[in-house]
């Protein structure tokens, strides 16, 4: 098959995964400029992203497993997290009227949600 041929479109590439959602890169829809080529998938849906929302995204998220991996419980609440952060992106880009989240976006979830510093007192891990 040749390249570029209908029957070997490009597929997404996966930047992130787990069981609760995943951030893939897609080839633009229909190939509209200007259309984000980035998702968040999760189970209700996906939410686009803007290329810097993404890098920022993708780190949060691999940050946050490597945090929360070693204790016990640690898939149901990571899963919870995630699900958690989901809503809080849907819900800001609704009351923006925006459709793809942008990099402040990512930012301000970040400052709600927390980093290792506040996981740390709220979160101690288990020694």
């Amino acid at each position: 098959m040749h390249p570029q041929s209908p029957g070997n479109a490009a597929r997404p590439v996966i930047l992130f995964k787990s069981p609760a959602l995943s951030v893939q890169q897609v080839p633009e829809a229909g190939g509209l400029p200007g259309t984000p080529g980035t998702l968040l998938l999760v189970s209700g849906g996906a939410i686009p992203l803007e290329a810097g929302a993404a890098e920022l995204l993708i780190g949060y998220l691999k940050v946050a497993r490597a945090y929360f991996t070693p204790f016990p419980g640690s898939r149901k609440f990571i899963a919870g997290f995630y699900a958690e952060l989901a809503r809080q992106l849907e819900a800001s880009l609704r009351g923006s009227g925006r459709r793809a989240a942008a990099h402040q976006d990512i930012a301000g979830l970040i400052q709600q949600l927390g980093c290792i510093s506040d996981w740390q007192q709220q979160y101690p891990p288990a020694g």
